[in-house]
């Protein structure tokens, strides 16, 4: 899997146990001297801080006994306002809370790996974000249950970078992509590979507008070469493919007929003009490119 798309290590069930809440709403009321000393629950995790009756509420900390610690706002025995959770990885998480889960907006550092900065739902990033890794990948816009979906902008450390829509952390629906050799594409996608109508412009200038299926020209397009020349007509995976017409750049008309990208048939006079049209496969979005196998 992806490392940028792994789910971030947030609080696991245990630390916020309902065991914990039960043992305090359950047992006997706590004096005024016991609660201004730290509280040992049976499961070995120490809470410090403010109690309203047997329940946490207003500003305490908390420690579990793998190490890691809650500090911030509680509320009738939960987690809830502003508040920081470390791990014992020291990953840590500082934002909103709502019963006991990360919502609202907050802030999650990966240790050595990357930061997210945005909205939260239930535990998980959901809303406007920001996804930052410290190899140089940043992604920016909209998440759908910890997952890039909807519109948004990633952009790689050697400069290639993606901007439309997302579905579950793939290219999906219109987008524009500019990879590291000067390749630009505008257009379709489908589950993280060109596929639909669009546009690609090569490094040199040639360019190709119509209909791709996974990735290759297929259907009408129209593909123009540096040299002024116009090639419209069917393609089939990858080749020239039916007929096709060649308009030169003085305004002249020759038609063809190709098979898999060979001439088959048409014009006699037209085959010296056509039969060196450049035939460019356009190149596989590649595991840099592709953000469900690579980057996130």
């Amino acid at each position: 899997m992806d490392p940028h798309l792994q789910e971030k290590d947030l609080p696991r069930p245990e630390y916020f146990s309902s065991e914990e809440s039960e043992e305090l709403t359950h047992g006997p009321a706590l004096s005024e001297k016991e609660k201004s000393k730290p509280f040992v629950f049976r499961n070995g995790s120490v809470y410090v801080g403010q109690w309203k009756g047997n329940l946490r509420h207003g500003v305490g900390w908390q420690k579990w006994l793998d190490g890691a610690h809650y500090e911030g706002q509680w509320s009738e025995n939960a987690a809830h306002g502003m508040g920081r959770f470390t791990h014992i990885n020291c990953d840590m998480y500082i934002g909103q809370w709502e019963s006991n889960t990360a919502h609202g907006k907050g802030i999650y550092h990966h240790w050595n790996l990357m930061t997210y900065t945005g909205e939260w739902v239930n535990d998980l990033q959901e809303g406007y974000g920001v996804e930052s890794w410290h190899e140089g990948v940043r992604y920016e816009g909209l998440f759908l249950g910890s997952q890039k979906d909807g519109h948004g902008r990633c952009v790689w450390a050697d400069g290639t970078s993606y901007t439309g829509r997302w579905r579950k952390n793939h290219f999906d629906g219109f987008g524009m992509h500019h990879d590291s050799s000067g390749h630009v594409y505008k257009g379709s996608w489908q589950n993280a590979v060109i596929h639909g109508t669009g546009r690609y412009i090569w490094d040199d200038g040639c360019s190709y507008s119509g209909q791709y299926r996974y990735s290759v020209k297929d259907g009408f397009g129209v593909f123009r070469p540096t040299d002024g020349r116009r090639y419209e007509g069917f393609w089939w995976n990858g080749h020239q493919h039916g007929n096709m017409n060649c308009v030169m750049d003085d305004g002249q008309i020759f038609t063809s007929v190709w098979c898999e990208g060979r001439l088959s048939g048409g014009d006699p006079a037209s085959d010296s003009k056509v039969e060196n049209v450049k035939v460019l496969k356009v190149p596989e979005v590649g595991a840099g490119m592709v953000g469900g196998d690579m980057a996130g």
